[in-house]
């Protein structure tokens, strides 16, 4: 019994654990594309990271690109420049709020150190399951 106890515990905790680290991470800006999420932070005081950003724009075109704001919003670059881009009124803030974009499922946030974590803002992506 103690050691069910215990392992409800554990879970418990580790849980909270995960559910903080997704916390500080939904309020990190950064720039989504090609299946990665570069944290603004990490891209200002990384060269390399920086020019991987770069590249896959280049690459993927903006388009493709998504930005965070860190307001919990995000908005597609595509959809930005079709609503008037620059000027779109009230800026990004306003059109981040009014027309927020989908996170992929399966971004993975991109460190400068090449370590990736699944991005808690990413839409799940869930396999159904019937029990019988």
């Amino acid at each position: 019994m103690k050691t069910i106890f215990l392992a409800i515990c554990l879970a418990l905790l580790s849980s909270l654990a995960f559910s903080a680290m997704a916390q500080a991470a939904v309020s990190e800006p950064g720039y989504i594309i090609g299946g990665y999420r570069y944290l603004s932070s990490e891209v200002g005081s990384n060269s390399n990271l920086l020019q991987e950003v770069n590249l896959q724009i280049a690459t993927l075109g903006l388009p493709n690109l998504i930005v965070d704001l860190g307001t919990g919003n995000a908005f597609s670059y595509k959809n930005f420049m079709q609503a008037g881009g620059l000027s779109y009124p009230g800026g990004f803030a306003a059109y981040s709020g009014a027309n927020p974009a989908t996170i992929p499922a399966g971004t993975l946030i991109k460190h400068a150190d090449g370590s990736t974590v699944p991005d808690p803002n990413a839409v799940q992506d869930f396999e159904v399951v019937s029990i019988e």
